[in-house]
């Protein structure tokens, strides 16, 4: 995260999840921001770069609601306090090598640093592979299925400390 009295830009700080499962790695970023906003009470993210999730989730027994959005750049997430304090995020693809998004993140994280989520990452070698359109899948039978999220979809909460977290 970008130390006290930075320069605004586009994020504040940068986070490399293990992956595009949003009920295995928002818990762990919703810890990690505490610090910055407090009680996290939403989260909003790119529905095309994430996978399902429920629209609500349990993170250390306090409701977080998940909302997602198509026009929200695919590479940010937003953490809203409860105060309605707010950070965003830069996102580095999981698949991106240790030391391109190593570099990624401390650019993110410049004090200095007022750049584009794009220019953040292409300025460090990182090509993200994710549509930020609304992509259509194929079903069993060749039938089109909209890439759509319901409450009652989606995954688990994990519990626990999750150590590989890597958020700067």
């Amino acid at each position: 995260m970008k130390p006290a009295g930075s320069a605004a830009g586009y994020v504040d700080g940068g986070w490399w999840p293990r992956s595009t499962d949003p009920a295995g790695e928002f818990p762990g970023l919703i810890g990690a921001l505490r610090s910055y906003v407090g009680r996290v009470s939403r989260v909003a993210y790119n529905l095309d770069f994430w996978g399902p999730v429920h629209r609500k989730i349990t993170v250390d027994g306090r409701v977080v609601r998940c909302e997602g959005f198509r026009t929200m750049n695919a590479h940010t997430v937003t953490a809203i306090g409860v105060d309605s304090q707010r950070v965003t995020v830069l996102v580095v693809p999981p698949d991106t090598p240790d030391e391109i998004a190593q570099a990624a993140l401390r650019t993110a994280a410049g004090q200095g640093n007022t750049a584009a989520v794009e220019d953040i990452l292409a300025g460090n070698g990182v090509r993200p592979d994710r549509p930020t359109s609304a992509p259509v899948a194929a079903g069993q039978a060749g039938e089109a299925i909209p890439n759509q999220r319901w409450e009652d979809e989606g995954g688990h909460v994990q519990d626990g400390p999750r150590p590989h977290e890597r958020v700067r």
